[in-house]
């Protein structure tokens, strides 16, 4: 059996570092993986008091699924999302190339070499993450 990680990072409005979080879950597949990164990210954020927010999301498939009810029906995660959404707040849901997203994608593959540690959020980056994170600030600039 597999497994899947998934993992995003929060930033204020100049780009810095406010937390990050990575998780693991035994089985799934790629669009799993995302569903599970927004979704626990979207719960991060609210209990966190963030109330105007922008997610940034690197697959294209997991937009067009929210939109899809036939999917939602199907796919819990989904379901919670849009859930989530429907909450007295703002929140933007972009689409960036997966090149833009590096800090999140090693924050995942963490996720998937943590069986015993299945959700962590992270208050500071990890030394070898800060290099990342920098990078993909200044190429935003």
């Amino acid at each position: 059996m597999g497994c899947m990680g998934w993992g995003g990072i929060f930033r204020d409005s100049q780009g810095q570092w406010l937390l990050g979080f990575h998780g693991y879950q035994d089985g799934g597949n790629a669009l799993q993986a995302e569903a599970s990164a927004l979704e626990h990210g979207l719960k991060v954020a609210w209990g966190k008091g963030y109330r105007n927010v922008i997610c940034s999301v690197d697959c294209r498939d997991l937009l067009l699924a929210l939109q899809d009810e036939d999917r939602c029906q199907f796919m819990p995660s989904l379901r919670t999302i849009q859930q989530l959404l429907q909450r007295s707040w703002r929140v933007t849901l972009d689409n960036i190339p997966r090149d833009c997203n590096e800090p999140a994608d090693w924050l995942a593959k963490r996720g998937a070499a943590s069986p015993l540690n299945p959700w962590c959020v992270i208050e500071a980056p990890p030394w070898d993450l800060e290099t990342l994170i920098l990078r993909d600030r200044l190429s935003s600039v």
